[in-house]
């Protein structure tokens, strides 16, 4: 899953704004672990050139590149992207002691900081740079099964809490499972559109109405679509157990 956000770069009374617009091959990257470097590019589809900067963290957005947490060296870690052109980035695994028998997680960033708008001498303006967040996973070789059955096998039911039933995904294999578009159904109504998100490996993880048309303790089965390796949305319907 792909993250965006502004970052506030300099600010006059506005008269202009003016964003950059590098963008990323993938939406994800998947490290095996016995790959000596993996690599992504990066291109600038605009008429300006880009000063980009990128990192990994573990996953700690608010953390500077000089203080992120991650076991990954990603070169150049400065760009100059022009007009029209690409930029490998190329990463390399430094080694650390991660478990063999599931993924590990961390996330790529990228700051795109567009050049100063060509605007008169005194005129103001507004400018902003565009931070991007992909997930990076970790892959041990040889973990068991495969992610599509990872998310195929996922289990969900309803469990009581203080604020009432909630729903809950389980995940029994070694792969992260991210999840969108995650709908309680009762046949073909939709009972409650919940907020997306991963199940991390051998783990369980809540999820969260944000709209609900119906009452969740009727749900009978979940919707959802789940992003595989390339990032596409796989469609997905698994029965609901009920407590």
């Amino acid at each position: 899953m792909l993250i965006r956000s502004f970052v506030f770069w300099t600010a006059w009374a506005v008269s202009g704004l003016a964003w950059a617009g590098v963008t990323l091959e993938n939406t994800r990257v998947i490290y095996p672990g016995n790959a000596r470097q993996v690599d992504l590019v990066a291109s600038n589809p605009t008429r300006e050139a880009s000063l980009i900067q990128v990192w990994i963290d573990d996953g700690d957005p608010s953390l500077s590149p000089d203080n992120a947490q991650a076991p990954f060296t990603i070169t150049p870690p400065l760009a100059r992207v022009m007009p029209g052109t690409s930029q490998t980035l190329r990463i390399i695994f430094t080694g650390a002691d991660l478990p063999s028998n599931q993924e590990s997680l961390f996330w790529l960033n990228l700051l795109d900081t567009p050049p100063k708008p060509k605007v008169s001498e005194g005129t103001n303006y507004l400018q902003f740079a565009m931070r991007s967040r992909i997930k990076l996973f970790f892959r041990p070789p040889n973990l068991p099964d495969t992610p599509f059955n990872a998310a195929a096998n996922i289990a969900w039911k309803l469990e009581p809490s203080e604020e009432g039933l909630k729903l809950v995904a389980s995940n029994g294999s070694a792969y992260f499972v991210s999840l969108v578009n995650v709908r309680a159904m009762r046949g073909d109504q939709t009972l409650a559109e919940l907020s997306p998100s991963h199940v991390p490996p051998f783990g369980s993880m809540a999820f969260s109405a944000y709209k609900s048309e119906g009452v969740l303790a009727d749900s009978t089965s979940v919707k959802c679509q789940f992003v595989d390796d390339y990032g596409a949305f796989r469609d997905l319907e698994i029965p609901l157990t009920r407590p």
